[in-house]
């Protein structure tokens, strides 16, 4: 078992940095070619909604189609700019790390020196 788990690792470790890539590519085209397929909006979804009982049918497809293609897209651009807020929220949180431990020292210091 132990080799056949080495195996695999060796496998998947070149793509391991890819992966969240990878999931987020493939659903982000997915959703939004699914909703890119709906336009221009057919009366066969407006009416497959209408039997389901969706009020406003005709609305509702235009907003599924639509909310289906900005999901995609934010999928993808979310992607793109998590690392950059990554690197923000770690200097952020660096800066707030070592402000409050220079504070603490400086009252601790002060403590000594009295």
């Amino acid at each position: 078992m132990e080799q056949i788990n080495n195996f695999f690792d060796r496998i998947a470790s070149p793509l391991s940095g890819l992966a969240n890539w990878l999931l987020r590519l493939g659903l982000g085209i997915a959703f939004f070619l699914h909703g890119y397929g709906k336009l221009p909006i057919s009366e066969g979804f407006v009416g497959w909604l209408s039997s389901k009982g969706v009020p406003m049918a005709e609305t509702t497809a235009y907003l599924v189609a639509w909310g289906e293609i900005l999901a995609g897209l934010g999928i993808i651009i979310g992607g793109l700019i998590i690392n950059k807020m990554r690197e923000l929220i770690d200097i952020s949180a660096n800066y707030k790390i070592k402000k409050e431990v220079d504070e603490t020292l400086k009252y601790d210091f002060e403590g000594i020196m009295d």
